[in-house]
């Protein structure tokens, strides 16, 4: 669950990479260990943050968030939940960093924060259930009257918590003037200016639940009480509230960003060759070259940033291993299972083997971007155009991997193409159009690896999901096990008429790449024999197994291009029909024998390869 924090809040990210740290660095030595000068330079960002530098505070929130989430994470073994904790943390944290007395301590004091708030989560005993709010050494008493529509009185409130004590006109000279030195500091920094605009854009009933809970601390079913409402509908305006707040903030995110790259001469528009992008997405019968987005977008990627290379799209599809993987979702052949997979791992290994490194901004499972990861996508966007590289991004006109090849900072969008659609997206709507996700991949640099090794490594991987061995995802079949939950699903009835078609139609297709791959390398084998007498016997064999594996894959591919006839994508077929459900069975019993018989072929020919690579060294 990707929610609103604190460093996206004040806009933290790009202040958090320009930070003075000259103070760290003047008191550190050169005899100091590594470990001294982290605590000093995370000491000095304390003193920073406590006289209201909110990029210090940044930099802080971007150092333990994650270390933040995982204690939050032990406690209540929920992702949503944890990122909930961390958020409303974070906000404590910030509200409250003045009253660190000692600034080595941070950690721990932040540790104590989200811990409590953590158990406090998990009192409610349930989503309705009354709220008990957080309780520590700095928290204030309820109803200390915060007037948010008043800059000055939002910022006295921030500033005694920063003083570590509440501004009142009947306390001491030295609280006083310790409150007013750092309301001065808090109103120069515009962090209550800041909050007033944000707070605007609520309407008046949401905003006073919005300003009941979060400053003044009362529980939900409190708030209920007083408002004479059930407490579901407090839950469903705070929920609300939250979302109109982060959009606000990623608004506001975007024109820091647009004034920054202006400031800096950076703000322009550039636009690569669309036409070679187009072709590959969508060729003249209206179809695109391969039914794998993602094999498509990472070739659209890879052969602009290394043209030199001439690498085919069936090379591509094939180092990645995406020809060989089969996920079916259990009981309904659901349209998701063919992009059912760890999208980070499996494309920075199949990059990698492809000779290059990728770079990945992403979010979890349907999860919106935060503004500091809508920051750093379009920085990863803008700085791979600018290289004249497009960068491989999902989720933009319909649900599947295609390219952004430009942008336009003065318009604020990005030019996009996949299998449906092709044109401009705003900055705004990145990682938030059908599913509300983020990824992009951008190339970041060519690595030496040898065609045989690549080879080898993908038969690994091949062979590793085949047998089911690789990461799964819940309620997911992979690999030959897919094959027995997708004749289940056709023999129960269950299958999915849309999902089941699309699923067939992938699987086809892509056993037709792998067949192709492996053609490719019959071919290459056989140069390789001619060309070495010494080692004729190993290419020989090398040769055949290939030879061997490429007949299995057509095989598997004609066998699912059957069911793919039957069921054509996207009308769908009749998956209920028992004379079609027992010509599907049959062909995917097929397909599922001739790829296990494929798996076993593909260890022996590793097993070859291994004990080659042995007996050269």
């Amino acid at each position: 669950m990707m929610v609103m924090t604190t460093g996206e809040l004040f806009r933290q990210s790009a202040a958090a990479q320009s930070i003075d740290t000259t103070a760290a660095a003047e008191i550190s030595t050169v005899h100091d260990t590594e470990e001294e000068k982290h605590t000093r330079e995370e000491s000095e960002l304390v003193r920073l943050a406590q006289l209201g530098d909110r990029s210090a505070f940044g930099e802080l929130v971007r150092r333990h968030r994650q270390e933040a989430f995982r204690w939050a994470r032990q406690i209540t073994k929920q992702d949503a939940l944890a990122e909930d904790i961390v958020q409303d943390a974070l906000l404590k944290a910030f509200l409250h960093v003045g009253s660190v007395t000692d600034a080595s301590r941070f950690v721990p004091w932040l540790h104590r924060i989200v811990r409590n708030q953590a158990y406090t989560k998990l009192r409610r005993g349930g989503p309705y259930a009354k709220e008990t709010p957080v309780s520590y050494d700095e928290a204030p008493p309820h109803n200390f009257g915060v007037d948010c529509a008043n800059v000055e009185s939002i910022a006295r409130h921030v500033a005694s918590r920063q003083a570590g004590t509440l501004a009142s006109t009947s306390g001491s000279t030295a609280s006083e003037s310790r409150g007013n030195e750092t309301l001065e500091k808090v109103m120069r920094g515009e962090t209550a200016v800041f909050m007033v605009q944000m707070l605007q854009h609520l309407k008046p009933k949401e905003r006073r639940i919005f300003e009941a809970h979060f400053f003044e601390q009362l529980a939900p079913a409190e708030i209920a009480e007083l408002l004479q409402v059930s407490t579901g509908v407090i839950y469903t305006s705070i929920h609300r509230s939250k979302a109109k707040l982060q959009q606000q903030v990623i608004r506001s995110t975007l024109r820091f960003m647009i004034h920054e790259r202006k400031e800096h001469g950076l703000m322009k528009r550039k636009v690569l060759d669309s036409e070679r992008y187009k072709q590959l997405f969508r060729r003249a019968n209206g179809k695109p070259c391969a039914w794998s987005s993602a094999g498509l977008a990472m070739y659209g990627m890879l052969s602009s940033a290394e043209p030199e290379r001439n690498i085919s799209l069936h090379e591509v599809m094939g180092l990645s291993s995406l020809p060989f993987r089969l996920q079916v979702k259990e009981g309904t052949v659901d349209i998701a299972g063919p992009t059912a997979y760890d999208w980070q791992h499996v494309f920075r290994q199949g990059m990698q083997r492809c000779g290059a490194e990728i770079r990945v901004v992403g979010t979890d499972c349907f999860q919106a971007p935060t503004a500091d990861q809508l920051s750093d996508a379009l920085r990863l966007i803008t700085e791979s155009i600018d290289k004249g590289v497009p960068v491989m991004v999902w989720d933009m006109h319909v649900s599947e991997f295609g390219l952004i090849y430009g942008y336009d900072d003065k318009q604020q969008v990005v030019y996009a193409i996949d299998p449906l659609g092709d044109g401009p997206i705003s900055y705004e709507q990145l990682g938030r159009r059908q599913l509300g996700e983020l990824f992009v991949a951008a190339y970041r640099y060519q690595q030496k690896l040898r065609s045989i090794d690549a080879f080898r490594m993908t038969l690994q991987d091949a062979v590793r999901h085949l047998r089911g061995e690789d990461w799964h995802i819940l309620h997911f079949s992979h690999g030959l096990e897919a094959y027995t939950a997708w004749v289940h699903a056709l023999r129960s009835g269950t299958a999915d008429v849309l999902g089941n078609a699309y699923q067939a139609a992938t699987a086809a297709d892509d056993r037709s790449y792998a067949a192709q791959f492996f053609s490719s390398w019959v071919t290459y084998f056989k140069l390789k024999q001619q060309q070495s007498i010494s080692e004729k016997i190993q290419y020989e064999a090398w040769m055949n197994d290939a030879a061997c594996l490429q007949q299995l894959y057509d095989r598997a591919g004609q066998a699912l291009l059957r069911v793919a006839k039957r069921f054509p994508f996207p009308t769908g077929g009749n998956p209920r029909d028992p004379i079609a459900v027992d010509y599907a069975v049959a062909d995917l019993t097929e397909a599922q024998d001739a790829e296990r018989e494929a798996a076993a072929v593909m260890q022996e020919l590793i097993y070859k390869m291994e004990r080659s690579l042995e007996t050269k060294g």
